[in-house]
């Protein structure tokens, strides 16, 4: 890694395992912001920039704390440098969690008043920010500055700056603390932690994720922010059998998106919002998931009502609708008791495979901005089953697929039946043969 030594302002390189201690920079963007590339030029370019004033008084704060280098991400990676920055960016909550302290800058935010810690800062936009929270998570040490780079401690019979920080963020006190490391919150919860935070690339708002869920994936920008959030969730599935991945509810705009039907894939962090308060289920139930190239193959469990006196579905459901429950349960907020999470599937007709010498239905989820709570006296011995998911673009190859075949068919029936078809035209024989 590069760090900017805090007395000359230049850069030395270390490998990050042998790196002397170091401050490390959490802020947020503004104007006027100082590269790598200024930094390697002339001084005196810069000196006015607010970018630079911003480095200055941060290496300030690190030599009154006897540390000798520091970290910024706007000017320790040569982001023309695509192998550099696909690096950093993997590396980055690494790189946070390695620093001896974090300081936390509020642009926006000026001291002087009798506010309490938290009216102080929770208004700041460095807590709507993708990169920041893994900013926030991953140091053990936090110290917060205002604009004028004075520090914010909390005032007399305030509470602490952990717990002001933690009530901004909408993140548990003991996973800043340290009691909690993330991987002990369920894939759903650390999403949720994300849900209303921008980045000002789409594709960010995926790759500022991998360090919560350690995995590693290539940063490649242009690919949209769809995909990159994709690729994350396929990078989760590879090292866990946390199936709160597919407990979202979609907050897509129904006119601009199609939110009725989806594959169990979710399209961005919005759509966990809500997504807490999830117990997985325990290693017994244990089967694996993965992405194959006619869908999600997955073990869910039919819990279909049988009695829809007894659990009534929404009206409308298609015929053939499977009540699917995931892996997880989620604790009703009325009672305290835990239920079964479970999702409305749809059968994808004509589409089926065998793998593994099982065959397998196809399906999709529908009525995507709900999930179903199955009280646990009907979840409980309730059947496993093995299926496809579809996610959009097996879907859509399903239906030019069935396009195809009835035209071949078509093209063959003519071919080989002429009286039939010039006696009752082809619309009418296909009716008999059910096509």
């Amino acid at each position: 890694m590069r760090l900017l030594h805090t007395t000359t302002l230049e850069f030395h390189e270390f490998d990050i395992s042998r790196a002397p201690w170091f401050a490390i920079l959490s802020h947020t963007w503004g104007t006027q912001e100082v590269t790598f590339d200024d930094m390697c030029g002339k001084r005196a370019a810069i000196e006015s920039r607010k970018g630079f004033q911003k480095i200055v008084g941060f290496c300030k704060k690190a030599r009154e704390d006897n540390l000798e280098y520091g970290w910024v991400d706007t000017c320790c990676i040569d982001k023309r440098n695509s192998t550099e920055l696909s690096e950093a960016i993997n590396s980055m909550y690494r790189y946070y969690a390695r620093s001896w302290i974090c300081y936390i800058y509020l642009s926006d935010v000026e001291t002087g008043g009798d506010e309490s810690v938290l009216e102080l800062i929770r208004d700041s936009k460095w807590f709507t920010r993708g990169w920041t929270l893994q900013e926030l998570i991953a140091p053990g040490i936090r110290q917060l500055f205002d604009t004028n780079w004075d520090p914010i401690f909390p005032q007399k019979g305030d509470v602490d700056i952990t717990e002001s920080l933690s009530l901004a963020a909408g993140v548990p006190l003991d996973l800043l603390t340290g009691e909690r490391p993330p991987s002990d919150y369920c894939v759903a919860e650390r999403m949720s932690w994300a849900a209303k935070r921008e980045t000002t690339r789409g594709e960010d708002k995926a790759y500022c994720l991998l360090g919560l869920f350690d995995v590693h994936m290539v940063a490649i920008y242009g690919e949209g922010k769809r995909k990159a959030f994709r690729r994350l969730q396929m990078e989760i599935m590879q090292t866990s059998f946390d199936q709160t991945l597919f407990a979202w509810r979609s907050h897509r705009d129904a006119r601009l998106h199609h939110v009725g039907t989806s594959g169990l894939l979710a399209g961005s962090p919005l759509d966990f919002e809500k997504s807490r308060g999830l117990s997985i289920w325990g290693p017994r139930y244990l089967a694996p998931f993965s992405m194959t190239n006619v869908g999600l193959h997955v073990r869910l469990v039919d819990a279909t009502p049988k009695s829809p006196e007894l659990d009534p579905s929404p009206p409308g459901l298609p015929e053939g609708t499977v009540t699917a429950m995931i892996q997880c349960d989620i604790k009703n907020e009325d009672t305290g008791k835990w239920q079964g999470l479970a999702v409305y599937l749809e059968p994808v007709h004509d589409a089926a495979v065998r793998i593994n010498g099982s065959f397998l239905k196809a399906y999709r989820r529908i009525n995507c901005s709900q999930w179903h709570a199955v009280p646990l006296h009907i979840s409980n011995g309730a059947p496993f089953f093995d299926l496809l998911v579809l996610e959009n673009e097996h879907y859509a190859l399903v239906n030019r697929g069935r396009d195809a075949d009835r035209s071949r068919f078509k093209t063959e029936f003519t071919s080989s039946n002429p009286e039939i078809c010039e006696r009752d035209g082809f619309e009418s024989s296909n009716r008999e043969k059910g096509e």
